[in-house]
Formats: C-alpha cells, structure tokens, sequence
C-alpha cells in the first residue's frame, strides 16, 4: 500500500507574441513535495499571493478570467488600481494579502497547482515536504505531453487524479493473455499466424475510414466556404497559415491552423496585408473594417459577467467576420492539416484552393 504525495508546482505559460497562456501540453514546474494535502494547500495558497504581488496581470488577458466583476473592481481600488485605467499598470509589491486574496477570489488565472501522486516506496518517504528530487523532476517532464486517460508509471510513481488509470482505456473485459514460460520460435510464429488476418482486415477497415472520414471533411469545407462567398460577393478569398513551429521555448511544437487570424481579400481585422503580399495581390476590396467590428466590455448588472458589446453590430464587417470566423472554428487542426499540410499559407477562393510553402521562423 503506497501513501499519496502532493506536488505543488508552478504552472507553465507560454507567450504567443500578445500574452501569456496555459499551453497545451499543460506543463508545471515543481516547487516542493509534501505528504499532508493540508500543508500543501496552505504552501500553495502562499506562492499564489507571492505570485500575484508585482504581476501584470494584463499579460494574462485578465478580460477573459474575471468571474466575479464586483470584487475584481473592489480588489483593484484596495491595491489602488483603476479598474478603467492602463492594463500595463503592475500589482503593487507591498499590495496587503487580503487583497490579493479578493483577487484571485474573483479571477480565474492562477500561478501554481497542486498534482497528486502514488508513491509506493514508503521507506523513502519522508514525514514532511522535501525539494523535488532529479527522479521528480524526470517524472515531471514525463508527464508534459500526457491527456488525460493516458497511464503514468514510474519506477515507483503511479500518476493519479491528474491521469486515469490504463484500465479505463482497456474497458471492464480486458484479461491480459497467459505467456508459458518457456516461448519457443515456433510457438511465437503461431500466434502472428492465427492473428494477422485478423489485424490485417482490421488496419484495412480504418484505412477505409479515415478515407471517408476526409472526403467528408473536404466536402464539407467546400461546401461551407461556397455559402460564405454566394451571401457575401465582396468576398473574394478568405486565407491563413498552417504550421508546426520548429521552435517553442523549449515546449513541444505542435501543428496548428491559425484560422482565428484569417485574411479576407488579403486584409485581416487590423488593416494587415498578408506576409509576402501586396494589396493589388488580391482581388476585392477590404471588407474587414477595424471600425467597424470595434467593441466595448460591458458588465451585466444582474450576474456580474462581463461581456463583449459591439459598437456596430448590424455592421458588414461584423457579419462577414463572425461568419467565417464560426466556420472555420468547426474544423479542427487535424482536418486542416489532411486537407491543406504543414507549412502551408493556405488562400481559398470561389473557383480554386492555393496552397503555398510557408516559411517561419
């Protein structure tokens, strides 16, 4: 029988050039290992208030974390803060705990976590919290590109809560098959004889759907960006880039499809002409006015939620931007990638598809 550890660590955001981020590979960094779940909540309540003295708090897109607008205002007039002023300001160094606690009461964004662990070497445990060791630290990094329902074992550290167990993937009928313990040559060329037909027939069937699954996803995407360029005319071609990074501060680099910054008629939302391009590269005029799709945050006087309010929402631009802004979002990465690949700047138009080499740093 193990004992639990509890793993308080800082967690890992990444920068993508506006703000910071929780990545994808969920990434932490740990601080300090205890072995009572009440003195590490007590550490972790400590490292958030250190954490958020003499932060930005604008480098988080604060905006999009606020759960409680009522205390958010209340927290910033106590740090002295205007809650309508330069988002750049800093949280105050000296600021009082209480209201740093108001703070993170009223926000979502946080500094450190808590991972919880089995540990089944109890001789090697101590009573209290140690450092973490180098074998922590190599358990850590395991664990940066594991989703949840992967399995973690160690040498005796079994990740838990954070991961479920292999079982759950296996299903309630999965009996392991008994090895003898003597494995002749022949014996083993029986059994890949007995069963390659069967995985055969099976690798063909999924060959099969993922065939159909992508014609599917073609038929689709064409179909989707026919309807946005029959209801709107003025828009000629809708573009964007594909790429996986070769280079992430030292995270892993993963594919994406920047279709949340696309390019209508050769213009994004900020007036920006595509990288390598001109205007006169591109047929129609700008049709995504920054004016036009200008918004305010209002605050919701019953549930304390803010919320974006368009200052001209019947506006064109407005439509033509939140229509293809909603269809491309159906489409996830993978489907991007099958349909267009890497390193692509990908410029869709009525009559044709170009797909182009993209270079990045």
């Amino acid at each position: 029988m193990g004992k639990k550890g509890y793993v308080v660590q800082a967690i890992g955001y990444e920068y993508n050039d506006e703000y910071y981020y929780r990545g994808e590979s969920n990434s932490g960094i740990p601080q300090i290992v205890f072995f009572n779940e009440v003195k590490a909540m007590k550490k972790l309540a400590e490292l958030e208030i250190q954490a958020f003295k003499g932060e930005r708090l604008g480098y988080y897109q604060v905006d999009e974390y606020i759960d409680d607008e009522a205390l958010y205002r209340e927290a910033l007039n106590e740090l002295g803060i205007d809650p309508d002023g330069d988002w750049r300001v800093d949280v105050p160094k000296d600021a009082s705990d209480s209201a740093i606690k108001k703070l993170i009461k009223a926000t979502s964004i946080r500094f450190h976590e808590i991972v919880e662990v089995d540990v089944e070497d109890e001789a090697a445990i101590p009573n209290e919290e140690v450092q973490p060791s180098s074998d922590l630290l190599d358990i850590q990094d395991s664990m940066d590109n594991i989703t949840a329902g992967d399995n973690l074992v160690g040498d005796n550290v079994t990740g838990n809560k954070v991961l479920s167990v292999s079982s759950d993937f296996m299903g309630g009928d999965f009996k392991p098959t008994e090895v003898p313990e003597e494995v002749s040559t022949s014996d083993i060329k029986k059994v890949v004889k007995e069963t390659e037909g069967d995985f055969l027939t099976i690798k063909e069937q999924m060959k099969k759907l993922k065939d159909e699954a992508r014609k599917k996803v073609k038929n689709f995407f064409i179909k989707g960006m026919n309807k946005i360029f029959e209801t709107y005319p003025e828009v000629k071609s809708v573009s964007w880039t594909q790429y996986t990074p070769y280079f992430n501060d030292g995270e892993a680099c993963t594919f994406s499809a920047n279709v949340e910054y696309f390019y209508v008629n050769g213009s994004d939302k900020y007036g920006d002409t595509m990288w390598g391009y001109d205007e006169e590269d591109f047929e129609g005029e700008t049709v995504l006015k920054y004016d036009e799709l200008d918004y305010d945050w209002h605050t919701d006087a019953g549930t304390g939620k803010r919320k974006k309010v368009y200052k001209h929402p019947d506006s064109k631009s407005l439509k033509i931007h939140d229509a293809i802004s909603g269809f491309l979002k159906q489409l996830d990465d993978d489907d991007y990638k099958t349909m267009f690949g890497d390193h692509a700047m990908v410029i869709v138009k009525k009559d044709e598809v170009v797909v182009e080499e993209y270079e990045h740093d």
